[in-house]
């Protein structure tokens, strides 16, 4: 019994193990993925105070020079713009209706893309 009983208990502690060194995987992907969302979306706010022009109080650029700005990685500038978006750093309006800011799918060449005053103070 004794036997029995420490094997199980070893099968256990390794299974504890196991499961800890896979949480801990799994959380240093999550806080990389996290630290590179950040610096994406920092990067994006740089470009934009940067290389845009002073428009009604704030900083703002159109898709179509941030395109050019971004012509290596168009496919995660829309993510970006998203994100940077949700956490309140840009705003646009996508489509032709402005109460209806749509999505970063739905940017044209001449959108326009603005630093919000939280967006503007993280660049200084």
């Amino acid at each position: 019994a004794d036997a029995n009983s420490s094997a199980a208990t070893s099968t256990f502690l390794a299974g504890v193990a196991q499961n800890k060194s896979d949480f801990l995987q799994k959380d240093m992907v999550t806080k990389f993925s996290r630290q590179w969302l950040d610096t994406q979306i920092n990067l994006l706010v740089g470009v934009i105070a940067r290389i845009g022009t002073q428009r009604h109080g704030t900083i703002s650029i159109t898709f179509a020079d941030l395109l050019v700005a971004y012509q290596d990685i168009p496919d995660s500038l829309f993510g970006i713009l998203e994100m940077a978006r949700g956490q309140n750093l840009v705003d646009f309006h996508a489509g032709g209706n402005a109460a209806d800011s749509g999505t970063a799918a739905d940017l044209c060449e001449d959108t326009v893309i603005s630093l919000t005053a939280m967006g503007s103070a993280r660049v200084r």
